[in-house]
């Protein structure tokens, strides 16, 4: 986000990477080259879906500063409020992505 970002609210996504306990079969995910989309390959079709940004399971916490938090800290700092809102289903990575 540069100094002339006009943009108010910024949607990220973060996919977390399945771990080595799970036994649930993943949908299929596809990352748009682009970085702002990803599709869901399911039973009924697949789902695209744009975002502000796309971190894939390969983004560690370093990645996720870089893109969420670190353009917020100078209009902090200026006095303007902020927040970060983490959203997702119970055990999806939240409290990691924000604790690190």
């Amino acid at each position: 986000m540069d100094e002339d970002s006009t943009e108010n609210i910024r949607v990220v996504c973060r996919v977390r990477p399945l771990d080595n306990e799970s036994n649930e079969i993943p949908a299929a995910v596809s990352y748009h080259a682009d970085g702002q989309g990803l599709t869901l390959d399911g039973a009924y079709g697949d789902k695209q879906y744009r975002f502000t940004k796309v971190l894939t399971p390969k983004s560690n916490q370093f990645d996720v500063y870089e893109e969420v938090a670190a353009p917020l800290l100078d209009s902090v700092l200026s006095g303007i409020n902020c927040a970060i809102i983490a959203y997702g289903q119970t055990g999806s990575g939240k409290t990691h992505t924000m604790q690190g």
